[in-house]
């Protein structure tokens, strides 16, 4: 069996209703990319544990390819990497 490409790994159905972004937040999260240097990236998503309900959330821009257990979503014109 031969080895996963990153965009096979982390297609999953279902997955745009993970994260949804307004056109508007769309458009301001492409602008902070570019800003950053980023433009080719994505925003990262990811849970950890904190916050008052025992969890949060951390949104990055990330420059690093997704890995394989990455969920990606598209939104607004913006790659988003769920993990």
């Amino acid at each position: 069996m031969g080895a996963e490409t990153p965009t096979q790994a982390v297609s999953r159905i279902g997955s745009e209703k993970l994260i949804k972004l307004t056109e508007a937040a769309g458009r301001k999260v492409a602008q902070l990319m570019r800003r950053d240097g980023v433009a080719n990236g994505a925003l990262r998503v990811k849970i950890v544990g904190g916050g008052c309900a025992g969890w949060s959330t951390r949104w990055i821009f990330d420059k690093n390819p997704p890995t394989p257990k990455d969920i990606l979503v598209e939104s607004a014109g913006v790659r988003c990497w769920w993990m």
